[in-house]
């Protein structure tokens, strides 16, 4: 086995590192693509290998890594140098120029947006939907949350997206069965960018990662939503630098997801995956998801 304190010192003879969170973690910027954002993480942990870019998608470990840096390693001074961009492969180009790291454009509510009133007529059939979801009111209105009776999100409830104090988008979430789509995101809005909930949720040391917003009405303080059931480059690159510890709390049926998300975030941070039984975040009672956040595992083998 690797002595992670040799690997180390190779590594810092490559690359300007800069010490992470937890011992034996690593940012460094990435030598096979522009980035400049120390977007480059080293996990060096005992039985804990793992290199990944969260910005071209270069994965391996820091034997590979050496090996690409430059073959064998001789003790020489620092040789820090960028990888020839012909050395890309098409995804890892299409990746890199992806243009992300650019300011949100300027986004605003639909004009048809009216902010939920439990004293309004017109929305009553919103709050009927709300409260058979069993969310208490004072939660709803603390998150901004509207609804819309025209337009192109008409018959949805409207659930703005804050990043860092800006609104960057918003979710239109129908509440009749037979409107489609179910969810509608406003215009240029890039989900796998951003973390519902974030601004919240960034102030707690762990974070609890669901896949909807109605999920993290259930636990509002520590946990946010990534639109989906699987985590994207940028969403993970959020959570690692965010948070020292998190928790993985998907749908029943979405064990699968749950290990791979395991697998991104464990050589990186404390990761654990809580599983319910009986039905998604969003629709448990709190005693429920109490109960798994308690016996969240950190081993694979026992995600069952």
């Amino acid at each position: 086995m690797a002595d992670p304190r040799q690997l180390e010192f190779k590594l810092r003879a490559f690359l300007d590192l800069k010490d992470g969170s937890r011992i034996g973690q690593f940012w460094s910027d990435c030598p096979f693509c522009p980035d400049e954002k120390r977007r480059l993480g080293i996990s060096i942990r005992e039985q804990m290998f793992a290199v990944h870019c969260f910005h071209c998608g270069y994965s391996g470990n820091p034997a590979s890594l050496l090996r690409d840096l430059g073959g064998k390693w001789e003790g020489r001074a620092p040789v820090y140098r960028r990888i020839s961009l012909e050395t890309w492969s098409q995804s890892q180009r299409d990746f890199a120029t992806r243009p992300k790291d650019n300011p949100a454009p300027p986004c605003s509510l639909p004009r048809e947006f009216s902010q939920l009133d439990r004293r309004s007529l017109t929305h009553k059939s919103a709050w009927d939907y709300i409260n058979s979801r069993g969310h208490a009111r004072e939660t709803i209105l603390a998150f901004g949350m509207g609804y819309c009776l025209r337009g192109k999100f008409s018959g949805r409830i409207v659930f703005p997206i804050h990043y860092e104090g800006a609104l960057v988008g918003y979710q239109g979430r129908a509440i009749a069965d037979d409107l489609k789509p179910k969810y509608r995101f406003s215009d240029d809005f890039q989900a796998s960018d951003y973390l519902f909930n974030f601004d919240r949720a960034c102030h707690s040391t762990t974070v609890v990662i669901m896949e909807g917003i109605f999920d993290v009405l259930s636990l509002p303080d520590c946990s946010v939503a990534v639109f989906g059931n699987m985590l994207s480059e940028t969403q993970t690159l959020q959570v690692i630098r965010t948070w020292k510890k998190a928790i993985v709390m998907l749908d029943p049926q979405e064990k699968a997801n749950a290990r791979r998300i395991f697998r991104k975030l464990s050589p990186f941070m404390d990761t654990r995956v809580a599983v319910l039984s009986r039905t998604d975040p969003g629709a448990s009672t709190q005693k429920e998801i109490q109960a798994a956040i308690k016996s969240a595992r950190n081993k694979e083998r026992w995600i069952l």
